[in-house]
């Protein structure tokens, strides 16, 4: 979050419309990202203060997207409803 403030800090704004994550190659990457503390944890931390509108995450393969999704439905559970009306 540190490194978020400091970008916006030098952008000379309060919040981002969009952050994302690029390259996800794999599995391994996804596994990362939904890990506690990671990724996703932060867009959620970074919403809930404001500092975002939009999180997305690009260039993940179809085939692993859709067994991760299955495997983190809880995640995604709390995710959905504080992004729902967003896209």
């Amino acid at each position: 979050m540190a490194e978020l403030r400091q970008t916006l800090d030098r952008l000379n704004t309060s919040y981002l419309d969009l952050w994302q994550i690029h390259d996800v190659r794999g599995q391994k990457d996804l596994d990362l990202i939904s890990e506690k503390d990671g990724s996703l944890e932060a867009f959620l931390e970074a919403k809930d203060q404001g500092l975002i509108q939009f999180a997305l995450s690009c260039d993940i393969p179809l085939a692993i997207a859709g067994c991760t999704l299955k495997a983190n439905a809880s995640n995604l559970k709390e995710i959905q409803p504080r992004f729902s009306g967003d896209v």
